[in-house]
């Protein structure tokens, strides 16, 4: 189902089960394109310790952290010194506006990065966000959702369910534009996979460890 060759098939199912939120409008950025990743990986980080919680990037010096994260993921030379004051507002703002979705989802016991434990060659994987039953993966670019995104999205679901959570809600949010797609964890699967919850999840495992 997430093939190219089904790519039609794909979204006309996503089209279905999700529900489009309209939370705000969208952000006008006041920065060069080239830091969108940058203002991105601040604005997670400030937004997670405005809940009080302390992700890897939060431990030491956070404006050192995120340059050193961006460069390490892009192959980018960023110094710190590059951080201006535009970066810094549009940053809060992100996270401002994130933190706002999270209110009115009703989110509760929120976890930054959570560590899931690996399987197969998918070993080194997070989410961006947990909060009890609901999986929520957060995109910062100026464009909508990608195919890319649902495929992630169902692959963290997978690896939830490995480390034993229970998830009845998947949401890719972006606060730059305003925007989030909720689907139910369920029917996604079973959909996705053409498949009973348990069998796909049977399959899915199989594929993982032998491919």
């Amino acid at each position: 189902m997430l093939a190219t060759a089904n790519k039609n098939e794909f979204w006309a199912t996503v089209k279905t089960l999700a529900s489009d939120y309209r939370f705000a409008e969208k952000m006008k950025a006041r920065v060069l394109p080239v830091f969108n990743d940058l203002v991105a990986e601040i604005s997670f980080a400030h937004s997670a310790r405005s809940w009080g919680i302390t992700t890897q990037l939060l431990k030491g010096n956070l404006l050192q952290s995120a340059v050193d994260r961006i460069n390490s993921i892009s192959g980018k030379q960023l110094n710190v010194a590059d951080i201006s004051i535009s970066i810094l507002r549009d940053s809060i703002r992100l996270s401002h506006r994130l933190n706002e979705f999270l209110g009115e989802i009703s989110a509760t016991d929120i976890t930054y990065h959570p560590r899931l434990k690996g399987y197969g060659f998918l070993n080194s994987c997070s989410p961006d966000i947990l909060s009890t039953d609901t999986l929520i993966e957060v995109k910062t670019s100026a464009y909508g959702f990608r195919i890319e995104d649902f495929r992630q999205l169902f692959l963290y679901q997978f690896l939830a369910i490995q480390n034993g959570i229970t998830l009845n809600r998947l949401v890719l949010v972006n606060p730059r534009l305003g925007f989030a797609m909720t689907m139910p964890a369920l029917e996604y699967w079973e959909r996705v996979t053409r498949k009973t919850y348990q069998r796909g999840l049977s399959e899915v495992a199989e594929y993982l460890v032998t491919t």
